[in-house]
């Protein structure tokens, strides 16, 4: 007790993805964990960065979090690190098949010898790792009976094979290779955790699947605080069709591209004075020249504020594939009031209900037939765009997801009993605990 008050059990989250400045969806899963998580817990956040950017960085996190540690980046000291460091990562990567970023990130920025320089493990009752970069390092708080949990983001392997199909002059034999490894390297890691955090349903079923009752696991899919989302706004005449997402992922931007090139010349057979707004940060110019191609299509690149722009459309196209992971943007779309058509990769594991604010096709072209059926009736459109908020409030709201993760969190981090044994101390990367002796 401290002035008659009991004092939150104080938590270290081990991330090199910061809160700020929000215009990445890791960035805003983060910053919504850690707005969640301060009403149960003290928060100290462990991160890196350029000795020049230290300060600003520091600064920032506080209005984050309670304390921030800021260690210095041994990757961007200098151009010789960059260099150095840059290379040797992706030696890494030829050999082991890992992606570079978890090299530099795990293996030079935080590592178990750096992290235990800059922090005290004993100070903590948990320690957060925001992706499995750092998995390493777990070790260094679970041999002192510290639990650890992991937020996944996403099943990276899905991701990872994604980025190697892009690698044209790769060998096949040793693309084949580096998934697996992969694949391989992230099960290990998630097997060093105490606790795991899903980011959708399908990838919480895959887990409980693999791990059973011999694993905490949490479910907090991307919700949004609602307030921060309103709905009201109309559809702007002429109507426009959106895609959002941050251009500068090659997968978005080509996504984008299959928009206009697929979807729009069908729409605008009846409806030709629709627009095409393509909407996020960084378009790369193949997307920017479509402007004076056609005067129809409108790619502003960053703005300062999208939800007027995003919520005056009359419906946002999302043609993603992949399964795995978890499209933020289709939420904050339908928050807005916004129908979205959606392939069905884009939402699996998202748990919506077809025609309830979505349409789920399993064609990029089934897209132009529904939206010239929605522009004929604007009724149906206005009842959709009802049902599109109502959804998101629903499944995504901020207390439904991160709310009730991070309740569930605290309640484990109170149950987890310090003295207990860790069999991961002597290093066995095979053993499971057993949650059922913790009263989990």
């Amino acid at each position: 007790m401290k002035n008659g008050t009991a004092e939150k059990p104080r938590l270290l989250v081990v991330s090199h993805v910061r809160p700020f400045p929000g215009d990445a969806g890791q960035q805003k899963r983060v910053a919504n964990m850690l707005k969640a998580l301060r009403g149960h817990f003290t928060v100290d956040f462990l991160t890196f960065a350029r000795d020049r950017d230290r300060p600003l960085v520091t600064e920032r996190l506080s209005q984050w979090v309670d304390r921030p540690v800021v260690m210095s980046s041994r990757t961007m000291r200098n151009p010789f690190a960059r260099v150095f460091y840059g290379v040797l990562s992706r030696l890494s990567m030829l050999a082991c098949g890992v992606k570079y970023s978890n090299h530099l990130i795990g293996s030079v920025e935080l590592n178990e010898k750096r992290i235990g320089e800059h922090v005290r493990p004993e100070d903590y009752s948990l320690v957060l790792y925001e992706y499995i970069h750092a998995w390493r390092s777990a070790k260094l708080f679970r041999r002192r009976g510290i639990p650890c949990i992991l937020d996944m983001h996403d099943v990276l392997v899905r991701t990872y094979e994604r980025y190697l199909q892009s690698l044209r002059f790769a060998p096949r034999f040793w693309k084949r290779y580096a998934l697996r490894r992969y694949g391989e390297e992230e099960r290990r890691a998630w097997r060093s955790f105490d606790g795991i955090v899903a980011i959708n349903k399908a990838e919480y079923d895959e887990l409980r699947t693999t791990f059973g009752d011999d694993m905490a696991l949490f479910y907090a899919p991307m919700g949004i605080d609602m307030e921060e989302w309103q709905y009201g706004h109309g559809p702007a005449a002429p109507p426009r069709v959106a895609y959002y997402g941050g251009l500068g992922n090659p997968n978005n931007s080509r996504d984008a591209m299959a928009c206009y090139e697929k979807v729009m010349p069908e729409v605008w057979k009846e409806n030709p004075g629709v627009e095409l707004w393509i909407l996020g940060s960084n378009p790369p110019a193949a997307l920017k020249a479509l402007e004076e191609k056609d005067p129809r299509v409108k790619v502003p690149g960053f703005v300062e504020e999208i939800k007027p722009i995003l919520g005056s459309s009359s419906v946002m196209l999302c043609p993603f594939t992949g399964r795995f992971g978890f499209r933020s943007r289709i939420v904050e779309a339908m928050a807005l009031g916004v129908p979205v058509i959606a392939a069905r990769d884009a939402v699996y594991g998202m748990e919506f209900e077809n025609g309830n604010g979505i349409f789920i096709v399993d064609t990029v072209e089934r897209m132009p037939g529904i939206i010239n059926e929605l522009l004929r009736d604007a009724t149906a459109l206005n009842a959709l765009r009802t049902s599109a908020r109502t959804e998101a409030e629903r499944l995504y709201g901020f207390e439904s997801s991160y709310g009730k993760a991070a309740r569930e969190i605290a309640l484990f981090a109170e149950l987890f009993p310090r003295g207990w044994q860790n069999p991961y101390g002597k290093g066995d990367d095979t053993v499971v605990p057993d949650l059922e002796r913790r009263n989990m």
